[in-house]
């Protein structure tokens, strides 16, 4: 059965390592992991298993996406949420019967979340100079104030 995943092989990334894990101890995905499981992992050679697998994961990286959405109130948030959920009610309707169809869902299950993946990553890792600035010059700040009050003392 490995052979038929060679998409999905194709597409994993450190970020996956806690869904997987998360389905080899058949417990729960983290709510806030946006990593994606990977069917091969899912402790069952039946793709329908695997698929509900997946589809569980999806819902789990939907709803993060909805409280960080809820709570940064994020300007990108309402197309990338729409573009989420036409993704989602798309693939549900996909019923598949054969083996092959099952591994066609899950490529294209996988194909959705690592482009949620990206999208996310990309919002998430952009950063705001002034913070950074404010920052930086914070700790300065804490390292003179640090020196002064270190070796400003005098020795009785």
């Amino acid at each position: 059965m490995r052979e038929e995943f060679k998409v999905l092989d194709s597409m994993m990334k450190q970020a996956d390592i806690a869904p997987i894990g998360a389905s080899l101890l058949n417990i729960p995905t983290p709510f806030s992991n946006i990593g994606i499981t990977h069917p091969i992992f899912s402790q069952s050679d039946d793709l329908e298993k695997a698929t509900e697998v997946m589809r569980a994961n999806i819902e789990q990286i939907y709803k993060y996406m909805v409280a960080y959405c809820d709570e940064t109130n994020s300007i990108w948030c309402t197309s990338e949420l729409a573009t989420f959920e036409a993704d989602i009610v798309q693939m549900d309707l996909d019923e598949p019967i054969t083996d092959v169809r099952f591994v066609k869902k899950l490529e294209g299950m996988s194909v959705v979340m690592n482009a949620r993946y990206k999208a996310l990553m990309v919002k998430w890792i952009d950063h705001d100079e002034q913070a950074m600035i404010m920052s930086i010059l914070m700790a300065l700040n804490l390292f003179v104030l640090h020196q002064f009050v270190s070796f400003g003392r005098s020795e009785f």
